[in-house]
């Protein structure tokens, strides 16, 4: 008899909300977000880090989804308005640190275009800071939207981590790109 284990998923969702991302592309990030957040199962953790100048996130921690109604996540999601910055170290850094290392499959799903404008933005610092930050070895996978993306980047920084990268073009349907990845 072939036995279905569901290993439990940690996801740690990084949701580029600068500037940069106003208007289609936010759209585009959030169908993403709202697919992930719907799609998991009761066992599963998970937390949404949104960052531009500053980083914010909806919880201290991950919070099992089982826990927090569906609801509370996709109307945070509804309110992430795009303004400031891109501080792509800083959230990815923040992130890192809701990882524990444990039974779960941990993974750090990042959505952005990618370019770094503030606190730190050399390419090297941020790949060493983010795997050094991530002693729990989770998978990063990278979601890039629009046409702007800096793709060595986060090519990079899903290689050195595990993970993998997709690249949404302006008009695509993220949620194929995302449900794929599922």
């Amino acid at each position: 008899a072939v036995v279905n284990v569901v290993i439990p998923k940690r996801m740690v969702f990084v949701f580029d909300r600068s500037g940069s991302m106003a208007g289609e592309k936010m759209e585009q990030a959030r169908e993403a977000l709202r697919f992930a957040i719907v799609s998991m199962d009761d066992g599963d953790e998970f937390n949404i880090v949104d960052y531009g100048t500053t980083v914010e996130s909806f919880a201290e921690s991950t919070v099992p989804i089982a826990e927090i109604s569906t609801a509370a996540a996709l109307s945070y999601i509804d309110g992430i308005d795009a303004t400031g910055g891109t501080n792509i170290h800083g959230a990815l850094l923040e992130a890192a640190q809701m990882l524990q290392g444990d039974e779960f499959v941990e993974m750090i799903v990042f959505l952005t275009d990618g370019k770094p404008t503030i606190g730190e933005a050399d390419l090297e610092t941020i790949l060493n800071d983010v795997t050094a930050a991530n002693a729990a070895r989770a998978r990063l996978f990278v979601f890039g939207v629009g046409e702007e993306v800096n793709t060595h980047l986060l090519d990079r920084l899903a290689g050195d981590n595990g993970g993998g990268s997709t690249y949404v073009k302006p008009n695509e349907n993220i949620e194929v790109a995302v449900s794929s990845f599922y």
